[in-house]
């Protein structure tokens, strides 16, 4: 875990450099790979913590924190991340940037769900981290495209932690949404609104293992073409991202991390060329594709280049070895927080006071969903455990009133022939 952990952040600084290579373009040698990138990561850089990452640490602290229950620990990582969101969108940096382009940076929820996996990693504790994992995906993304994304990366590093093969993975994750379908189907309102999102997610991933021929149990050699090299690898990530517009962005970056993994085979050269080095979102990608490697494979065939000048190793580190114990009951006492620490770049400071400022500073920035979002989830908890468990109960009275008692059916799973149909549109 601790491996994981810290090529975590080893995998982001990777992507950023991969990113300003240059749009859909990335060296065809190992050799050119290595000779641009050592050289970056030598140099010391003042760069941010990006906000996935923050967002992520976050999630570690609040499942360190000391929970009585689910309810304590969704409340905890909300506030966690409003202050990591605020001290993020607060920074000289940010604010450069944002005189730039004028636009919010966006955070994916992807990245948070590896922690959820390390925590809770063996089959008893699923429900577990569907629950974890949904939620803290649902405090930022309303959509299934964007909170799906937390969920299967928690169940790909808890799968890791078990040792299971990474072409069993896709079909895995498969076979566990019908419990995280139910558990929405409870929790949200109107989820049959989301149906063709939730679909879209399913859809897109069940095609992708037919692609590769590991849709099947039993069929654990992935297909890749012969001329699958960057360029190609490169148009088929651009496809995805493209296809993937609006509120159905967030698939395409599971599907790209996981279609790495499985080309590189444990090679570490091989995962930064398919992983963080193309066009897309590459630090995001590289965030969770280097936790997977490390889970798996520990910092086997990692130059130690790739390990300097990491700002975050120790706390990574600690939150690790923290995390591995809490897995296996050796969790400390309740309301200890075996990570706090001066150099912590989410919680420094009065947490209380902290937490205020970044609601009132990011109150006025509502027009970004993410920011929205947020708000209005950590506003609910607020009102108590009563009204964030039962919220939807009096709609779903009306909704019953009006279909003569009864609940819409759920959304049928795709069959194999929707699949084929929907395969020119995806």
């Amino acid at each position: 875990m601790r491996r994981g952990m810290v090529l975590l952040e080893a995998g982001s600084r990777l992507g950023h450099h991969g990113a300003r290579q240059g749009r859909w373009r990335c060296p065809a040698q190992p050799e050119e790979v290595w000779e641009g990138l050592e050289k970056a990561l030598e140099r010391v850089e003042k760069r941010r913590v990006p906000l996935d990452i923050l967002m992520h640490i976050a999630t570690a602290q609040a499942l360190l924190a000391g929970m009585k229950c689910q309810y304590t620990f969704y409340k905890e990582a909300a506030k966690r991340y409003l202050i990591a969101v605020e001290k993020y969108q607060s920074s000289d940096e940010d604010e450069r940037h944002a005189t730039k382009t004028g636009t919010d940076p966006k955070v994916s929820s992807a990245v948070r769900g590896l922690c959820i996996g390390m925590r809770f990693p063996q089959p008893e504790h699923v429900m577990d981290l569907i629950h974890a994992s949904v939620e803290c995906g649902r405090m930022t993304h309303t959509y299934p495209t964007g909170f799906l994304g937390c969920l299967c990366m928690a169940l790909f590093s808890s799968y890791a932690v078990q040792g299971k093969p990474v072409s069993q993975w896709g079909r895995l994750m498969l076979g566990a949404l019908p419990i995280a379908e139910q558990y929405c189907q409870r929790k949200i309102d109107f989820f049959t609104d989301y149906s063709e999102n939730w679909f879209y997610f399913e859809t897109k991933w069940q095609l992708y293992l037919q692609q590769r021929k590991i849709d099947r149990e039993g069929c654990d050699d992935p297909f890749f073409p012969e001329n699958y090299d960057s360029s190609e690898r490169n148009k088929l990530y651009r496809h995805w991202c493209t296809a993937s517009p609006g509120k159905q962005k967030g698939v395409e970056l599971t599907l790209m991390v996981y279609d790495a993994l499985l080309g590189a085979a444990g090679d570490w050269t091989e995962l930064c060329q398919w992983a963080m080095c193309h066009g897309g979102d590459s630090e995001q990608t590289g965030c969770m594709a280097g936790c997977l490697y490390g889970l798996l494979y520990g910092s086997l065939g990692v130059p130690s280049t790739f390990l300097l000048n990491l700002g975050l190793k120790d706390l990574m580190e600690r939150l690790a070895e923290a995390l591995y114990s809490a897995a296996n009951q050796e969790r400390p006492q309740l309301g200890d927080d075996p990570v706090s620490s001066t150099d912590d770049p989410v919680s420094s400071g009065e947490f209380s006071a902290g937490l205020w400022q970044a609601v009132k500073r990011l109150s006025c920035k509502r027009a970004n969903d993410e920011i929205n979002t947020l708000l209005n989830y950590t506003a609910l908890l607020e009102q108590g455990v009563a009204s964030w468990q039962d919220s939807g109960r009096q709609r779903r009275k009306m909704r019953r009133g009006r279909c003569k008692g009864t609940d819409p059916p759920s959304q049928p799973h795709p069959s194999r022939f929707q699949l084929l149909r929907q395969k020119g549109a995806l």
